[in-house]
């Protein structure tokens, strides 16, 4: 029967992960920086799309008059040619969302490349405690489930922290400042 874990005994054995690769992790943070500035800028040009789609809906579809006060200064467009201003506006909404899945694309290399690094370093490090175990250690023990442990189970902690950690971050600060803009 499988045990089930509940989120109480999850957070301290991650804790633990945290302090062991301690060192792996510090040696990588130039690369970690560089990874939260460009999660950073996906987050801030992810709540930034919304806006020039406002624009239009505002400006064209409405035509609510030609003050949009959307922003904290005001945009006089009231000899604006639509067609041109629908025309930048889609360029700006083109542009915001390009920028952003560029920020994201980077923050996801960063990212994977800090976290290959560390757990190459981590795997290097397993290896050689490995060999110098004592030989009745490896007579004890299958070499295969060795192999395994060092090969799979490593893979599998890159793959948690790229594929399951980053998008739960990101998205929970994404979240946070959207909210935060439309309290705003």
């Amino acid at each position: 029967m499988k045990h089930k874990a509940n989120p109480q005994s999850i957070l301290p054995g991650l804790m633990r992960l945290l302090r062991a690769f301690r060192p792996q992790i510090r040696r990588q943070r130039s690369l970690l920086l560089l990874a939260f500035l460009s999660v950073s800028a996906g987050i801030f040009f992810q709540v930034l799309e919304p806006w020039p789609v406002k624009f239009i809906y505002d400006h064209i579809f409405l035509r609510s008059g030609h003050h949009l006060r959307s922003m904290p200064f005001h945009l006089n467009l009231a000899g604006v040619d639509t067609r041109l201003l629908l025309t930048i506006l889609a360029l700006s909404l083109v542009l915001v969302a390009g920028l952003g899945a560029l920020a994201d694309y980077f923050s996801t290399v960063l990212l994977t490349l800090a976290a290959s690094r560390v757990l190459v370093e981590v795997r290097a490090n397993l290896f050689f405690h490995l060999a110098n175990l004592p030989l009745s250690f490896h007579t004890r023990n299958k070499s295969g489930d060795l192999i395994t442990r060092i090969t799979y189970d490593i893979d599998r902690l890159r793959e948690v922290t790229v594929t399951a950690a980053l998008p739960l971050f990101t998205n929970g600060l994404a979240f946070f400042a959207m909210l935060g803009v439309m309290l705003w």
